[in-house]
């Protein structure tokens, strides 16, 4: 089987298996992708805004995994034995009850591994405790306590302290252990003697000054005691603090401060969480306006801004009159991405960029020709013709243009000089 890695988004690669060779893969037959979409070895590759494997139908097996989006790795339940999850950017980390560890809690720790169980009890390891079977003459939790018999006594004097030979049964009374162990301190010896009884068994507690602390549990044993210390405790006498931060609980760059018998986490900025494993979502409190969209960063946001709107949070409206759109003296009103010129009188669209043709429709008579103006027009009369329009022929005869007695005529625009029979011109200024 031939398996080509492509590179692919987010550094990561697409495997396709395929009994196909290399550049069978590579070519696309069939392209199958949509929307503008690549094809690439019959895979299709989505221009931004578009998903779905299709962009396409693909004939053969194909293994995408390329995502923006963080994978939720507790989706699987890896934590086991009843462990909690706590999902993290490409992470996960499981907080396992009492008695189990490991990565997914799928350790039982053998709490037999300390040798608890005393005088050659058998130990047997159970989930978050243990249980101690018992030689016979023995009996307690950890098979502290035998059958303590005084069968002599030997009392000394040492130091304001008293001694006395103890013997302890062992397997119903075919064998006796015995050892020294001191009783009583400032007991006078006949004092002492009234108190060792032949007939009477002799269990001396050592828990009594209680050497592991107020809030542990004394096991008392034959001349010993055992510590069982609370969480957060270990050491013989659970004097010592365990430090939970040793393991570097806190996530994200968070602080962990050693308590006793547990531990704080002093998130920074843009995380909550017991182990600083959340990331605040800034833009839970919807910040942009005017339809901004708000993408959540780490302790901080960023708002996209629709056309029109500018700022922080979109806050601001853009002035679009500031460039001074408008021409030929045109008011500009600011809009919501857009600007609106009112126009002055004679002017028109949209930026009061056009003179309105005022020459439209109108009609100079007697061959003038009109001319237009701002918001108005003029018709440039031919000679011999006057008013707005050219309409009015202009009665040269008034100016007496004939000379030498010549009778003057108005026609349409000029005018005829009868002249006297001697005379002849224009203005009967000729001698014939």
């Amino acid at each position: 089987m031939n398996v080509i890695r492509i590179p692919a988004k987010v550094g990561r690669y697409v495997r396709i298996s395929s009994t196909a060779t290399t550049a069978q893969y590579l070519k696309c037959a069939i392209d199958p992708c949509l929307n503008g979409a690549t094809c690439i070895a019959d895979l299709c590759f989505c221009a931004p805004g578009w998903t779905d494997v299709h962009c396409g139908t693909d004939n053969y097996t194909i293994c995408v995994h390329i995502s923006n989006k963080d994978v939720d790795e507790c989706a699987s339940n890896p934590c086991r034995n009843g462990g909690t999850c706590s999902q993290t950017i490409n992470q996960y980390s499981c907080a396992c009850p009492i008695g189990f560890t490991g990565t997914n809690c799928e350790t039982n720790i053998d709490e037999c591994a300390s040798n608890p169980c005393m005088n050659n009890a058998t130990c047997l390891n159970e989930v978050a405790h243990f249980a101690c079977v018992c030689l016979e003459g023995f009996n307690g939790t950890l098979c502290e306590h035998g059958e303590n018999v005084a069968v002599m006594f030997d009392i000394v004097t040492l130091m304001n302290a008293i001694q006395i030979l103890v013997c302890t049964e062992v397997h119903a009374w075919r064998e006796l252990e015995c050892s020294r162990v001191r009783v009583c301190k400032d007991m006078q010896a006949e004092r002492a003697k009234q108190y060792v009884n032949l007939n009477r068994h002799i269990d001396i507690d050592e828990c009594a000054s209680s050497p592991c602390g107020a809030e542990n549990t004394c096991l008392d044993g034959i001349n010993s005691y055992t510590c069982l210390c609370r969480a957060g405790y270990t050491g013989s006498c659970c004097e010592i603090d365990i430090n939970e931060c040793v393991s570097s609980p806190c996530q994200n760059n968070g602080t962990c401060v050693n308590l006793v018998g547990s531990f704080q986490c002093n998130c920074g900025p843009g995380f909550i969480g017991t182990l600083c494993q959340i990331d605040v979502n800034e833009c839970s409190s919807q910040p942009c306006v005017n339809g901004g969209v708000c993408i959540d960063g780490i302790n901080r946001y960023n708002c996209t801004c629709p056309l029109g709107f500018e700022g922080t949070n979109c806050e601001f409206d853009i002035n679009e009159c500031l460039s001074m759109p408008c021409l030929n003296g045109g008011t500009c009103g600011d809009e919501i991405n857009r600007y609106k010129c009112t126009c002055r009188t004679g002017f028109n669209g949209t930026r009061c960029e056009e003179n309105i043709d005022n020459c439209v429709g109108i009609q100079c008579q007697n061959g003038g020709t009109c001319e237009d103006g701002v918001n108005s027009f003029r018709c440039i009369c031919p000679p011999g013709f006057t008013g707005d329009r050219c309409q009015t022929d202009i009665d040269e005869c008034l100016l007496s243009p004939c000379q030498h007695g010549g009778t003057c005529h108005n026609t349409a625009g000029s005018y005829v000089c009868n002249c006297p029979t001697d005379l002849t011109g224009k203005n009967c200024d000729l001698c014939i």
